[in-house]
């Protein structure tokens, strides 16, 4: 605790030790010191002993002795306070002294609310307003939530300092703080953001969420500034008095604005991307259709050219046959050819020829030691080694020979 009763005067602890004179704050020390060591400090709230405690990493404040505390209603919440909490409570104090100059000398206090415990602190001002103020470094969601109601019942207006390092990193990598954080700006009833107090640096970062609809596309998005905490000026309302405010609502509404035109140009490349896609289309449709056409058209002459090759095939041969009867070969050279066929080194005259005199003596090929079968095979070797058209033209006729 900050606040004892000395010789029937209550007094801050914090206050006393806050001059610029060292001189000053060493007599200080020392008379707290002698009034622990004679008794003569006394709790607040159930009027037993407490002692001063003061030192170079402890935060100066006021603890009860051993066993004087049993019954003490501020022993419950001062056992919860941290080191961290009690630098922060100081640092606190020290600007709402200078915002509430008045207030924080003689209304101020630790205010009990009913059920719930204490705000660390609490003012009442001639206006009727009424306002506290907590530093948290651990939120119970339940306890949360009922301080706050217990705050609203009591027509209390309530700001919420959280410790920067327990909860600012978990807002961008934890959904369910970041929920939680969202609970205390809802709950929070005048500025509705979020507020980080760093005690070693002493800045104060104050946060707000932004969300937007368009269209049924969503952004969220942070917005947040740090000050000074000697810059940092709260009315008696608890409104913060900085430009947070106004300079949220101008990136806001530039967020909005971007994101906006974002969807529309989104849209615009949507519509120009379903307009290539159903040209394409009807091109590959009309080009189906062509080829389908072409497919047809094809398979109708294919189907009128078969069937004329079966009529004219006999007579096909016929002519050919007639055409070539003055291509007789004597029986030595249709031996000489016949030692080639199989080989790349036929001639089309010799393919040609030896086609005719086959086809001339098919009837008599066993006489003449011919087998038809075995030069059917050396045709087709020799098809595997000539590429001359004309040549294979006739080694085709030679090998389809009936």
């Amino acid at each position: 605790m900050e606040n004892a009763i000395l010789d029937g005067k209550v007094i801050n602890v914090f206050k006393l030790l806050e001059n610029r004179d060292y001189s000053k704050i060493k007599k200080n020390i020392l008379m707290l010191r002698e009034a622990s060591k004679n008794h003569r400090l006394r709790c607040t709230d159930c009027g037993n002993v407490v002692h001063f405690r003061f030192s170079e990493d402890i935060t100066e404040h006021f603890y009860h002795s051993k066993g004087s505390n049993k019954d003490c209603p501020y022993s419950e919440y001062s056992k919860g306070l941290t080191a961290n909490q009690r630098k922060a409570k100081k640092v606190l104090f020290k600007q709402l002294e200078k915002i509430f100059p008045e207030s924080i000398s003689s209304t101020y206090t630790e205010k009990v609310i009913k059920n719930v415990g204490r705000a660390d602190f609490y003012f009442e001002f001639n206006s009727g307003e009424k306002l506290a103020i907590d530093y948290v470094r651990k939120i119970n969601s339940i306890n949360f939530n009922k301080k706050n109601q217990a705050y609203k019942d009591a027509g209390i207006n309530n700001v919420w300092f959280l410790n920067t390092k327990d909860f600012y990193n978990k807002i961008y990598t934890n959904q369910e703080e970041m929920e939680l954080n969202k609970r205390i700006v809802l709950n929070e009833s005048i500025n509705k953001v979020i507020s980080f107090l760093d005690v070693d640096t002493k800045v104060i970062t104050l946060l707000k969420d932004f969300q937007f609809n368009y269209k049924g596309h969503k952004i969220e998005d942070i917005f947040e500034i740090n000050y000074n905490i000697n810059d940092f000026i709260l009315s008696s309302s608890g409104r913060f008095e900085v430009d947070f405010f106004d300079k949220y609502h101008v990136w806001k509404e530039h967020n909005k604005k971007e994101f906006i035109e974002g969807i529309k140009i989104q849209e615009e490349l949507e519509r120009e991307r379903e307009k290539r896609k159903k040209e394409y289309e009807e091109i590959l449709n009309k080009q189906n259709e062509e080829k389908l056409e072409l497919i047809s058209e094809i398979m109708a002459r294919r189907d009128i050219v078969n069937k004329k090759d079966n009529k004219s095939s006999i007579i096909k041969k016929e002519k050919k046959y007639q055409k070539n009867t003055h291509r007789k070969i004597s029986h030595n050279e249709a031996n000489i050819i016949l030692r080639k066929i199989g080989t790349k080194h036929i001639t089309k005259d010799e393919a040609e020829s030896l086609y005719f005199y086959i086809v001339e003596n098919i009837n008599c090929l066993h006489d003449l030691d011919i087998n038809l079968n075995e030069l059917k095979i050396k045709a087709s070797s020799s098809l595997g080694k000539i590429n001359n058209t004309s040549i294979r033209k006739w080694l085709v006729e030679i090998k389809y020979i009936k």
